[in-house]
């Protein structure tokens, strides 16, 4: 067995300073961008120093774990919302997803320089992690803002999806030329579509869901498409804010989740549970053999520590299904939330439950030798 993390991090103190002052115009961008290299050569150097073998930039340069990689493509554009009622099912005071062309690859996306960074910083040693939001989730922000219809939004709505699929198989392989070899999609799309009330809504606003999971698969495999055999591919599949995606009803007909366990382009699956769910484990009988799985067994938003008892069962009943030189452990999803300071979580408390999870992985092995 083995100990990972989704990739995400608390920004240090310093970070948070700048950003303040660099919102409010009291210091210039370039200042700015130093305190945040800064922040993610810490960033690195604490994963490192925490036993992780594949490392991420912590995603320090993101203000949205999603929205700041859509801006980056050709055709989507931020529209900023400082007053007014807005009527849909975002913040007002935020940064809005506008289409204002055909979707498609930008050769100057930010988040190649990003990861270039990290490739210096890193220095060969670790293996560098890539995080993206996944094309489903692109789709789905793109079927709500439009109410269901992309028509109303994307004047080329019948290419919507390979103008996606397309936009992101381009970004990867751009990832790889610049020597990228493990990259991980962040989903929360198909997470969502396993939960029955969220698919309920769709259908009464007209969705036809069988369709849409369908639709959702393929932007996942026409995204990875071409991908070439030395990149690992992981997923990471949540439901957004509730985080554990209603794993006992995920294998229904309309739900996507069989076909993306079995989809040949994904290498490693990073799946959020329940500890104390003793059914939620079943949907990994349908997991296709030979792939990863890393269990996230552990929060990342408290500062408490899990009932090692508790993770230790889920560890045993999820080898009945993964073997366990497959099987991993990990947090259910990334550190950075919004809200952490009023969860009482300081950007130390990350790296001590990073080093918790090499201590629960030492006290299962006996419990590995018995299951085998």
């Amino acid at each position: 067995m083995k100990f990972d993390v989704v990739g995400s991090f608390l920004p240090p103190a310093s970070m948070l300073s700048a950003r303040n002052e660099y919102d409010k115009g009291a210091i210039s961008a370039e200042a700015y961008a130093s305190v945040v290299d800064d922040a993610v050569r810490d960033i690195v150097d604490r994963q490192i120093e925490c036993g992780l073998k594949v490392v991420t930039s912590g995603e320090l340069r993101r203000r949205s774990w999603n929205k700041d990689f859509y801006f980056g493509l050709d055709g989507i554009s931020v529209e900023r919302v400082e007053s007014g009622r807005v009527y849909q099912l975002e913040e007002a005071f935020t940064d809005l997803v506008r289409v204002t062309g055909k979707i498609g690859y930008n050769p100057e996306h930010p988040f190649f320089e990003d990861y270039m960074f990290l490739q210096d910083t890193v220095g060969g040693r670790a293996e560098c992690r890539q995080t993206i939001p996944s094309p489903a989730d692109l789709y789905l922000d793109l079927l709500q803002l439009s109410g269901g219809d992309p028509g109303r939004i994307y004047p080329y709505s019948e290419d919507l999806t390979a103008d996606i699929s397309e936009a992101y198989r381009q970004t990867i392989m751009r990832f790889y030329d610049l020597g990228c070899r493990n990259l991980q999609l962040d989903d929360t799309a198909c997470g969502k579509m396993c939960d029955l009330s969220f698919a309920k809504r769709l259908m009464l606003g007209g969705v036809d869901t069988l369709r849409l999971s369908s639709t959702l698969v393929q932007l996942i495999d026409g995204a990875l498409e071409s991908v070439p055999d030395d990149m690992t591919i992981s997923i990471y599949m949540s439901a957004g804010t509730d985080v554990v995606p209603e794993w006992s009803t995920a294998c229904r007909i309309d739900s996507p989740v069989e076909a993306v366990f079995s989809d040949g382009n994904i290498d490693a699956y990073f799946l959020p549970f329940n500890a104390n769910d003793d059914k939620s484990m079943r949907v990994l009988a349908s997991m296709a053999p030979g792939k990863d799985v890393v269990l996230g067994l552990v929060t990342a938003h408290s500062p408490y520590s899990e009932n090692p008892n508790s993770v230790r069962a889920a560890v045993c009943r999820g080898l009945e299904y993964i073997p366990a030189a497959h099987l991993g452990i990990s947090h259910m999803c990334g550190f950075k939330i919004s809200d952490y300071a009023s969860r009482g979580l300081v950007y130390g408390d990350q790296w001590r439950k990073i080093e918790s999870l090499e201590s629960l992985v030492n006290s299962f092995k006996d419990a590995v030798e018995t299951v085998r």
